[in-house]
């Protein structure tokens, strides 16, 4: 009788949970508009039936889409012009004065040539950072520049994306205690990489934000005029650890995060939070030059704690390797189903990102294609990969109409299933795992384990998912691992859905990453000696252990806790 009660236990939490997650499911559709049933047919294939004509190898689609069509990218992708320091996007003009914002990879060791290519053809260099530049070029000169040798690739810039979904988390985490010892994080320096930092002056007037120590705008709408994001980062960090002394840099590309981060380093602080993520770039710990995980592996080599969000991506993720059981090009998300849907509400755009973990360049050769509910193809993504180009699409889209509209992904292989064969057979390599994200949607088909995103997946950096702070549950949206190369992601949990001036209610692992920043220079007030490994591993220890027993891949080694 004992155990067909336990079985009886069992079987119930497994239909509460079922219907739990069912319900959330449900009620995000509805609020999005529910998905309507797949669309019984598809255009034809059409990566493996054309050739790219029009497209140039060594220039991404979306920029050569963008010169063709004069259309403007989501990225701020224009100045007005050369010698402003401000961005202004405007209607995409091909006339000199229009400076596009692009993203140079030379060749190795070829970082001068691209340099005395850029000049060639009246452009100026912004950012330079690990053979990778950040340029503004003459938009009428974008394909005169790839004909130069020295120029690998030529793409936008990727740009830092809020972890965010919008008082309690100081008691919550026992910072209260050590405010009460006379620990309040006097003497620590902190910076803080955000995309905006709006409403500051309203935030400092109320008391819920110091004086920043300094401040570096990269940002196009100007520091205070962009996000309101930042500021609400740095009220929980000023509210965890309110002696601090904060350095607030304002970014939007990756580049610029690895600018951010050596003016940082100039300043002298000892922690960094970052409440931002990038899910073009491989989670894997390793990253590539110009990568966010990169630079705060160059912060860990510099003495430098970092903390930042795990993303909030684990259901709008979709990972696997290439699956194609009828033999058409076409990627299956699971036997039977070639497209992936998910809902575009009225007048809104989404942004969806197919990368591959074939890095840094690849000769595997997937396209991007997005269809609407009447199996009517809206827009595709087709870069070349022959060997010299990242394994990379990107596609953003808007739905124009009044009412929300139901959208499909297809992945076709354009080199067709014999080249991938062919290529397993020459090097003994299967297919490269794929990662496919939608930016501010659920996807129908979706894959949480693994969807830990950049620079989260680095070891050199402190990892922070979310719980609700009411109860410890973790919250459905939070990244999990573990990361490509097999390790343990997140590494600690933080609370979420917290009281905020700037937000009234603040949720993402954007809230909770300012926790654990907090946390970190109480502990290097107390103890200033510590290296920023000794700060990690005393957090983790200190860790009140939730979900399985043991660290896992959801809560990672638990809750943050400061025990005094």
């Amino acid at each position: 009788m004992k155990l067909l009660g336990g079985k009886w236990r069992n079987a119930s939490f497994v239909c509460v949970l079922l219907f739990v997650l069912s319900w959330v499911f449900t009620a995000v559709q509805k609020a999005e508009g529910a998905l309507s049933p797949l669309p019984p047919v598809l255009e034809p294939p059409t990566g493996i039936l054309e050739t790219k004509q029009g497209m140039h190898p060594k220039i991404d689609s979306r920029v050569m889409s963008s010169l063709a069509s004069d259309a403007l990218p989501s990225a701020p992708a224009l100045r007005a012009d050369s010698s402003s320091s401000s961005k202004k996007p405007e209607a995409l003009e091909t006339a000199p004065s229009r400076m596009l914002v692009l993203r140079l990879d030379a060749q190795m060791g070829e970082t001068a040539a691209v340099r005395h290519a850029v000049e060639e053809v009246g452009g100026e260099i912004e950012i330079e950072y690990d053979g990778v530049l950040q340029a503004l070029i003459p938009a009428d000169r974008v394909e005169r520049l790839a004909h130069f040798s020295s120029v690998r690739y030529i793409s936008f810039p990727t740009l830092a994306r809020e972890d965010a979904i919008s008082g309690e988390g100081v008691p919550y985490t026992n910072a209260v205690a050590w405010h009460n010892g006379g620990i309040t994080g006097e003497g620590v320096s902190v910076g803080i990489i955000d995309v905006g930092f709006s409403a500051w002056s309203t935030a400092e007037k109320n008391g819920d934000v110091p004086e920043p120590a300094a401040t570096l705008n990269h940002c196009d709408a100007g520091f205070s005029l962009a996000s309101k994001h930042g500021t609400a980062v740095a009220e929980i960090l000023h509210e965890t650890a309110p002696a601090a002394e904060l350095y607030l840099a304002c970014i939007d590309t990756d580049l610029e995060f690895a600018s951010a981060y050596l003016w940082l380093r100039q300043q002298g602080v000892r922690v960094i939070s970052t409440s931002i993520s990038w899910d073009e770039w491989p989670a894997d710990g390793h990253g590539g030059p110009g990568s966010p995980e990169s630079v705060v592996s160059t912060a860990r080599q510099d003495g430098i704690f970092w903390t930042t969000s795990a993303g909030n991506h684990a259901m709008r993720h979709w990972g696997g390797t290439f699956q194609d059981n009828d033999g058409n090009g076409r990627h299956d998300f699971v036997p039977g189903a070639e497209a992936n849907g998910f809902v575009i509400p009225a007048n809104e755009s989404r942004e969806i990102v197919l990368k591959w973990h074939d890095w840094p360049i690849s000769a595997v050769d997937y396209d991007l294609f997005l269809y609407d509910e009447n199996a009517k193809l809206v827009a595709s993504s087709t870069n070349y990969q022959t060997g010299s180009q990242p394994p990379l699409e990107i596609l953003e889209y808007k739905n124009t109409s009044a009412r929300a509209g139901h959208y499909w992904i297809v992945i076709e292989d354009h080199g067709g299933k014999q080249a991938v064969a062919g290529e397993k057979e020459k090097t003994g390599k299967t297919a490269p795992h794929i990662d496919l994200y939608v930016r501010s949607a659920i996807l129908l088909y979706q894959t949480r384990s693994s969807s830990i995103v950049s620079p989260a997946a680095s070891p050199h950096v402190m990892a922070v998912g979310a719980i609700y702070w009411g109860n410890d549950t973790l919250e459905f949206y939070s990244s999990r691992g573990p990361t490509l190369d097999g390790r343990r992601k997140p590494d600690i949990v933080a609370p979420a859905r917290v009281a905020s001036l700037s937000y009234n209610y603040f949720s993402g692992t954007s809230a909770s990453t300012p926790h654990v920043a907090g946390a970190a220079a109480l502990l290097l007030e107390r103890f200033p000696e510590k290296s920023p490994e000794d700060v990690e591993q005393q957090l983790l220890s200190w860790a009140l252990d939730l979900g399985l027993p043991g660290p896992d891949n959801a809560y990672g080694a638990g809750r943050l806790f400061l025990p005094w």
